[in-house]
């Protein structure tokens, strides 16, 4: 974890949305192998039955897409990145669709504007420090 920084505290905004997809992948590009164990399990303990609920989508929306502008711009290679961003806005306009909240287009595109600031600038991690 330390040789490549850590997980980036940039990604740790609502709800850390691939903050463990953006370790994984600057582990790989220093060098390392990623491997999954399927037969790992977890046992939420928050909820009884697991998972995540979106109370508030708008914040939602605004951090999914600011982080997955984050990975689009630090880890695909430039001819990969228009289709990224064209799905990621897909994404905001079907939620904008099915939430019936327009100003959700807005948010998520806001959300791409700082992620694409962050995704430039380098990892942090106190921890580390």
């Amino acid at each position: 974890m330390e040789k490549v920084n850590g997980i980036d505290e940039n990604l740790t905004k609502g709800a850390a949305l691939y903050e463990e997809t953006d370790f994984c992948l600057r582990a790989k590009a220093a060098g390392y192998k990623i491997y999954f164990n399927y037969k790992a399990h977890i046992f939420h303990l928050v909820a009884a039955t697991g998972g995540c609920r979106v109370t508030e989508i708008d914040k939602y929306i605004y951090n999914f897409s600011r982080n997955r502008a984050i990975i689009i711009v630090r880890h695909l290679r430039w001819y990969h990145k228009l289709t990224a961003y064209l799905y990621l806005l897909k994404l905001i306009l079907a939620y904008t669709i099915a939430y019936r909240k327009y100003e959700l287009f807005k948010t998520g595109t806001k959300g791409i504007a700082e992620g694409l600031k962050v995704g430039n600038m380098s990892v942090k991690c106190t921890q580390f420090k």
